[in-house]
């Protein structure tokens, strides 16, 4: 049987974390034709938060601009190179990206098929709607210092969601779904993982709308003391 007690709301909480200066690191400022503007943050030395998350994009067509994982900030990870895609809304065409770049971290702005170095200071535009925007970054950072469970984004979701989590060593993981009666709905992960950061999505198409569960389970290989279980909630909407 599943105890769905994980707070006086049904939520667990993610664990603090201590969050790096942005000041530090590089910015994007997007900006449409009527001047409505988001900026976004780029750089390493922290880990994923969800004090970085924005809120719902706006119903209609409202401006919006903000990473894929529906955070206002990217971190770089140790020598891996990652093209995160930037999701952009606007009714006003053309868009700004203007960047400054103050950090070693090594980043590129993708504008379709063409990739431009982020140094220092710059600007480029986007045509229209249908061109596809990314950042590609690297760099170095450490490893997660905490196990770490986010909420799923976006939530509430239709008919797929993403799920985060941090491993600071390597791992024995688990990762489960249940429904409200504590029945196993789906298994996203089980079996070994190396440190890092992590992120599944997984499509609920054959399942009914309602509120699901979700269970990350992880014990360290080489040290039986790194261990951790969170619990978070998650709504289908259909």
């Amino acid at each position: 049987v599943l105890h769905l007690a994980a707070g006086s709301n049904g939520d667990a909480q993610l664990g603090k974390t201590e969050s790096p200066n942005l000041d530090s690191f590089g910015k994007l400022m997007i900006r449409d034709g009527e001047g409505n503007e988001q900026t976004l943050y780029f750089g390493a030395g922290g880990e994923m938060s969800d004090a970085y998350r924005l809120p719902p994009p706006p119903a209609g067509d409202g401006f919006d601009a903000r990473f894929s994982t529906g955070s206002m900030v990217a971190f770089a990870r140790t020598g891996i190179s990652t093209n995160l895609p930037i999701t952009i809304s606007s009714p006003y065409y053309p868009v700004t990206i203007d960047w400054t770049n103050p950090s070693t971290t090594s980043a590129s702005i993708v504008i379709g098929t063409s990739s431009t170095k982020l140094t220092s200071n710059g600007s480029i535009t986007i045509p229209d709607a249908t061109t596809l925007v990314g950042l590609q970054i690297s760099g170095a950072t450490a490893l997660p210092t905490a196990f770490a469970l986010a909420q799923n984004y976006p939530n509430p979701f239709n008919p797929s969601t993403r799920i985060a989590y941090a491993l600071p060593v390597d791992a024995r993981v688990t990762l489960r779904i249940y429904n409200v009666l504590g029945q196993v709905v789906a298994t996203l992960a089980d079996g070994e993982q190396s440190a890092g950061y992590k992120t599944i999505e997984f499509n609920f198409g054959s399942l009914s709308s309602g509120v699901y569960f979700y269970r990350l389970e992880a014990a360290g290989i080489k040290t039986a003391q790194d261990s951790f279980t969170q619990l978070r909630k998650m709504v289908l909407l259909k």
